[in-house]
Order: C-alpha cells, then sequence, then structure tokens
C-alpha cells in the first residue's frame, strides 16, 4: 500500500471494539483503493477527542500527524505478524514500546463532580494509551478474538464479540449489507438470464 488517497473524506469509526483497532479504522478501504480518515492536524485533533481519548482538542502538529501514521503501521505491522504466526517486525515492536513508554492523561475531578483529563503532551498521551491498548490486546485473551472483514475491499480488523466468533463482516450494516446486496443483484442476474 503506497498511501491512502486523501482527496475522500471519509467519517472515522469506532465500532471495532478496540481503541488501537480504531486507530486502524483511520483507513478505510483498505483492500481496495485505502482512503485516509484523517487526512491532517485538525482531523487528528478531532479524532483524538471523538475517540474518547482526550476531552478537548490539542494543538497538533504536522509531527503528531506523522507519529499517529507511525503508530498506525506499526500496530497493523504487530497485529498481521501475530495473527500470521510470525515475528514482530523489529521497527514496529521498538515503536510501539516507545510510544506506550510515554505517559497517557492524568484523570481529575473537578469540583462539580466531572472527570477531565489532563496532559501536559496531550497527542503524545493519547499515542501511548493507544500504544498500551494494542500491548494489552495482543498479551490479552482478546487476540484471538481479532478478526478481518471479509469484504475484500475493507479489511478492517475487530473484535468479534459473537456468541460463536464467526462473525464476517466489521458491520452488518455496512460490508454486510453490501455483501447481502451483491448477493442478490448477481441472483436476479442469473434468473434474468435463465
Amino acid at each position: 500500500m503506497s498511501g491512502p488517497r486523501a482527496d475522500v473524506v471519509a467519517r472515522p469509526r469506532f465500532d471495532t471494539g478496540r481503541d488501537c483497532l480504531n486507530l486502524l479504522a483511520t483507513v478505510g478501504l483498505r483492500g481496495a483503493d485505502p482512503v485516509e480518515r484523517v487526512p491532517d492536524e485538525a482531523a487528528l485533533a478531532a479524532w483524538l477527542v471523538a475517540a474518547g481519548l482526550l476531552d478537548a482538542p490539542p494543538v497538533v502538529h504536522a509531527k503528531h500527524l506523522a507519529a499517529m501514521r507511525s503508530l498506525r503501521t506499526a500496530t497493523w505491522d504487530v497485529l498481521a505478524a501475530l495473527r500470521a504466526g510470525r515475528p514482530v517486525p523489529d521497527d514496529a515492536l521498538v515503536l510501539i514500546n516507545t510510544d506506550a513508554a510515554h505517559s497517557t492523561p492524568i484523570p481529575r475531578l473537578t469540583a462539580d463532580g466531572r472527570g477531565v483529563r489532563e496532559s501536559a503532551h496531550p497527542v503524545e498521551s493519547a499515542l501511548a494509551a493507544l500504544a498500551r491498548d494494542l500491548i494489552d490486546l495482543v498479551t490479552g485473551p482478546d487476540l484471538d478474538r481479532v478478526s478481518e472483514c471479509t469484504d475484500s475491499h475493507c479489511r478492517m480488523l475487530f473484535v468479534d464479540t459473537s456468541r460463536g466468533g464467526r462473525r464476517r463482516w466489521c458491520s452488518m450494516t455496512r460490508c454486510g449489507n453490501r455483501a447481502k446486496v451483491r448477493a442478490h443483484t448477481a441472483r436476479n442476474r442469473r434468473r434474468a438470464r435463465a
């Protein structure tokens, strides 16, 4: 994959079951013509809040966007290697461990009883939380439940929490519905030819 297109605006997704997998979902249509869902610094600031990693949009610089994309690539590489039974690539291992070593946002209680998270370096703290979530995922029981959407254009990874563990699509309303429509169309074409 040379790099996701940023010319198509796509909404971020937060339905993978894990924060680190939501990070991977910032690239859409991985199996076709990838779409970048976080194309610039402003989009990253908004994504960090929408993902629930920060309470307010931080100041984001180009270096932060590059760091997020590097973490995203390393996360994909780690999961691809482990799911295939291969060792984790050294560069991905170093990056994940380096990012995880940063402090995460500190929870604070306000006078009105609200909880807020604070950090002197909010973007780095949010990336640390994502790296730590990946470590927790791959060292815990959920790694075996990570599945890849069977839609060849999507390929999004998600935690399969279905009872039988045989969920095929990342989302029944997205990829599952498209698959049903394609199957229905194919059946109708076969009938029309018969």
